[in-house]
């Protein structure tokens, strides 16, 4: 992961807005040291200071290796335009980093035989088996009087994922055929790795001490993930092909407060999680690459030059056929607006599964 970054000075933040505002006018052409302790007596020590900077992305690209990308922020998080104040959504891989995974993933699937989902062919017809994940939650708490999330509402969290994934949403949207079973519960003291900021050292260690399970098992790791000056990251993920090589970061990090009932006001019904495990499974963000051709490697889903905040349907901001897919969930919509994955969206999830996870 780079350790490049840069403070978001106003004038840079004015310049991105204009951007932004330009693209929505026009459709573009196609084209800190502190230990801690776990319920069950694991101790670890973190030794990352707090950095104060909201950042942009680098071009990181190989598949592996020291100070490259490895999570959904992945080179760490900026503040994107008309993002909700007081919150920074990450930055997706850089294309670099894209067409390395994209290279593995084609290989590893060569290798395995059968359909495959590549750009221009949906596997829609090939109907996956449902895939059973186990799933292990890790809860942070600054301190040992802060109190934890409940076990009530990790179980709510679990329902969400099951009916986002099971197509329960929407009453048009298609069964993912994912389940996830909820297997054990960790609570750890550790008031550095509660706030591990996107790319800290403090994320690392979090995830290499606490992480259970192999590649298929889902590790979700509960706390008040921050970006630079305090602002808020709803959550982040790794990408499967960083699976098999550095197994023990694999895993998906939630702000407590996007989770149903939550205090994130337009982001507490819980879909952050079904987004950041869009990402787990392999799907990049519906407006990854713009109004390219390519985008997000995925043939079904409109082409979409900037994020979607609140619900703006009926939007269009590429030239190709199709309004903007803001209400899929690999967009950043508020969670009333998200409902539904792609056929495209599952084939590539199950593609992923296959190469990665089996």
């Amino acid at each position: 992961m780079s350790d490049a970054r840069r403070l978001l000075t106003l004038p840079a933040l004015v310049a991105a807005l204009a951007m932004a505002s330009a693209l929505l006018a026009a459709p573009a052409s196609a084209g800190t040291t502190s230990a801690g302790t776990t319920s069950a007596g694991t101790t670890g020590t973190d030794e990352a200071g707090a950095r104060g900077t909201v950042a942009t992305s680098s071009s990181a690209s190989a598949l592996d290796g020291p100070g490259k990308a490895d999570d959904c922020e992945p080179h760490a998080a900026r503040l994107t335009a008309a993002a909700p104040a007081g919150i920074a959504r990450p930055d997706g891989p850089s294309e670099a980093t894209v067409r390395a995974y994209e290279r593995d993933l084609r290989a590893r699937l060569a290798r395995l035989g059968g359909p495959t989902s590549a750009r221009g062919l949906i596997a829609g017809d090939v109907q996956p088996r449902t895939r059973k994940v186990k799933v292990f939650v890790h809860v942070l708490k600054p301190t040992q009087k802060a109190k934890r999330v409940s076990g009530r509402r990790i179980r709510k969290q679990i329902r969400v994922l099951n009916r986002a994934y099971a197509g329960r949403q929407w009453r048009r949207a298609e069964n993912a055929r994912f389940r996830f079973e909820l297997r054990d519960v960790d609570v750890t003291t550790n008031k550095s790795w509660y706030r591990a900021e996107l790319g800290s050292r403090a994320s690392k260690r979090m995830r290499r001490q606490l992480h259970r399970g192999g590649t298929r098992a889902l590790n979700l790791y509960i706390g008040k993930p921050e970006a630079g000056g305090g602002m808020i990251v709803l959550g982040y993920a790794s990408f499967p092909q960083k699976a098999a090589k550095r197994p023990r970061l694999d895993g998906v990090v939630i702000h407590r407060g996007s989770m149903r009932g939550g205090g994130i006001r337009g982001y507490n019904r819980g879909d952050t999680t079904v987004h950041e495990v869009g990402h787990w499974l392999g799907l990049y963000h519906t407006f990854h690459g713009g109004c390219s051709k390519r985008n997000d490697r995925v043939a079904d889903t409109p082409a979409e030059a900037v994020p979607s905040f609140r619900c703006p349907t009926n939007r269009d901001s590429c030239a190709a056929e199709g309004d903007d897919p803001v209400r899929n969930f690999m967009d950043y919509s508020f969670d009333s607006c998200m409902h539904h994955f792609t056929a495209g969206q599952i084939a590539r999830m199950h593609d992923s599964w296959r190469a990665y996870r089996r």
